[in-house]
Formats: structure tokens, sequence, C-alpha cells
């Protein structure tokens, strides 16, 4: 019983780990949130974690840590 109970919390911790890893790197899917580019100058200005590249006449960026 008791090792049923250690797996399930184990379980619980790990998934809540991935959930809240998964949140902190998602990115948006808010059509608002879309920025449109022509050139990587429309774009926003990289930051320390960011680079913003325009692919497909949409800004992306990348995380980097």
């Amino acid at each position: 019983m008791v090792k049923t109970l250690k797996f399930v919390n184990v379980i619980i911790f790990f998934l809540s780990l991935f959930l809240s890893a998964h949140n902190f790197f998602l990115v948006a899917q808010n059509i608002d949130a879309i920025i449109k580019c022509e050139t990587v100058a429309d774009c926003p200005p990289d930051t320390e974690h960011k680079k913003y590249r325009c692919v497909k006449n949409i800004c992306i960026y990348r995380w980097f840590l």
C-alpha cells in the first residue's frame, strides 16, 4: 500500500513538473499575438533569451537559456 502511494505521488510530481515546464515554454497560440513581418527588421528586437526571425511573414522566436 505504501509503495502504491509513493508511486502515485511521484507520478503526480513529475506530471506537474512537465505541465508547468510546458506552459512556461508554450508559444502564444492567440491570433492577436501573431506579429506580421516582411523582414527581420519588422520583428521585435532580440532580447537576452529570445531571438526573433521572420518566417513566412510571421515573426517567430527561439528561446536561449
